[in-house]
């Protein structure tokens, strides 16, 4: 046999191994380039956290209050719900564990500043049947105004325990992937 001929036969059955590398190594630099095009991915606007939803007794939405503006989807909705629901619970373990470190998560500007946690809180403060309706919803998604309708503020300190019924005002704002409350004015029934 020629050296011709043995180099073509080499050459033949090096051919496609050396193609199969090529386009892999192609396909990996593609995938490398592509990724540096891609955007956030949408799930991490809750940056790892379970969107928590309460039970229906504990947070109703009710039918939105005239013209709110842009409507918003049942996606925004859920969020805005658990947010708030989320404010709420962090403002009970603050008050009973005087840790107010996860506070900013859902509190903000004037909200945040009237709260006021002692540094080893005793008060048990529970929520329930809060009765939401819309207000105002912004075109861009980041500002929402709600009522909070007739919902009941339970408190027990050194046992003694006091119910009190109040409606809330309410505005969010949509920072950093988190609706915050960022103005709450909250009127006790008498």
């Amino acid at each position: 046999m020629s050296k011709r001929r043995a180099k073509l036969i080499i050459f033949l059955a090096a051919a496609p191994v050396l193609a199969v590398l090529g386009l892999v190594a192609l396909r990996g630099l593609s995938t490398f380039i592509a990724s540096f095009q891609e955007g956030a991915n949408p799930a991490s606007i809750f940056h790892g956290a379970e969107l928590r939803l309460p039970y229906s007794d504990q947070v109703l939405w009710l039918d939105d209050l005239g013209d709110t503006g842009h409507t918003p989807t049942v996606a925004q909705r859920e969020e805005l719900i658990a947010a708030y629901w989320n404010a709420w619970s962090a403002l009970e373990r603050a008050y009973l564990t005087g840790n107010a470190d996860d506070l900013t998560t859902y509190w903000a500007g004037g909200a945040y500043e009237q709260l006021h946690i002692e540094p080893n809180g005793k008060l048990h403060q529970s929520t329930s049947g809060h009765q939401l309706r819309l207000r105002f919803f912004a075109d861009d998604g980041t500002v929402a105004a709600l009522d909070d309708l007739d919902f009941q503020i339970t408190q027990t300190l050194d046992g003694e325990t006091l119910t009190f019924t109040a409606s809330a005002a309410v505005i969010l704002t949509l920072d950093n992937g988190y609706w915050r409350i960022r103005s709450i004015s909250v009127d006790y029934a008498v």
